[in-house]
């Protein structure tokens, strides 16, 4: 494995061509994020790329957005030109204030996460940037009555020789008669550590409805599930499909991790929640591992490789459109 700075100092021009980095983080980072995003930002530079860095997302003349106010952006930031001459092909945002008082920092001004304001904007700044840049945008209006739909779907993981889930919410009209033969590009979104897939639902009701009204180009959103598996300490079975039971303090309710058919095929089985354990710590970050929490080697917790597998299974069962270049 490489770093994201090697990865770029290695492309070939080709493989530059073909790709656009968004990338930021937070002055206050404690995992020092903005030193490893500034090496990838040289490496871009000096492979003489188009790469443009911001300070915040809004509120500053330097900003990524700079005539809106923090507050604005969920309602205005939509109609912002995130292309590649108004923004540059690659995109640095570093968010936090220099100046922030001590109760801002407390509730996160600058770090990892951000506040709930910055976190908000990072996701959807990064989401609208993707979405304008795939090819040969929809961005017809579809009624009021094309809303999105939104479901968490499971499929069997040969990764993770278990269950997994992840959630995909479709735009606009995907099932309208008219729209049978459409195709749609596909923005994949890997969540952070702490979350689940559920805390990304809101971003996608958002910008479905901003697809409906022809603000953004319709696409499909997809949003793998990065928590770690859990281990029944009783039995020993790797369960990766679990969510809290929906009628049983104490419990959770969890897919039956050996079916490897069509989900509807699969049993829901309950099980304590004091007999499972977390295999790794508060998230998987899509790494592919080697050995669990306790140092146990392992081969059924390639998180990584789980992720490609979404992508296959998002193919097999929806209309997405082949990868094009512009």
């Amino acid at each position: 494995d490489v770093s994201a700075a090697s990865a770029v100092e290695l492309a070939t021009d080709a493989e530059l061509h073909g790709l656009d980095l968004f990338l930021d983080s937070g002055i206050r980072d404690a995992l020092h994020a903005p030193v490893s995003t500034r090496r990838v930002v040289a490496a871009l530079k000096a492979r003489g790329q188009d790469v443009r860095h911001y300070q915040g997302h809004t509120d500053r003349d330097t900003a990524l957005l700079p005539g809106l106010k923090g507050t604005e952006l969920i309602e205005k930031g939509f109609s912002a030109d995130y292309g590649p001459d108004a923004v540059g092909k690659h995109v640095y945002v570093e968010y936090g204030d220099p100046k922030a008082s001590d109760k801002d920092k407390e509730l996160g001004d600058g770090k990892h996460v951000g506040t709930g304001l910055q976190a908000l904007n990072r996701l959807l700044t990064y989401m609208m940037w993707a979405i304008v840049r795939f090819p040969d945008p929809d961005l017809g209006a579809t009624p009021s009555s094309g809303v999105g739909l939104s479901e968490v779907r499971d499929f069997y993981s040969k990764a993770l020789k278990s269950r997994r889930t992840y959630v995909v919410a479709l735009p606009p009209g995907y099932d309208d008669a008219a729209n049978a033969a459409q195709r749609y590009p596909v923005l994949y979104f890997l969540h952070g550590l702490g979350m689940s897939v559920e805390d990304l639902t809101p971003a996608g009701l958002i910008l479905s409805t901003k697809m409906a009204e022809g603000s953004l180009p319709k696409a499909i959103i997809v949003f793998p599930d990065g928590e770690c598996c859990e281990i029944d300490s009783k039995t020993g079975i790797h369960h990766c499909a679990c969510k809290e039971h929906p009628s049983k303090s104490g419990w959770k309710q969890c897919i039956d991790p050996a079916c490897d058919g069509a989900a509807a095929s699969c049993k829901l089985v309950d099980v304590p929640k004091a007999q499972l354990s977390e295999e790794c710590h508060s998230g998987s970050l899509y790494f592919n591992m080697y050995s669990d929490k306790w140092g146990r080697s392992r081969d059924d917790m390639r998180y990584a490789d789980s992720v490609m597998e979404v992508v296959t299974d998002v193919d097999a069962h929806f209309r997405t459109r082949k990868p094009a270049l512009k």
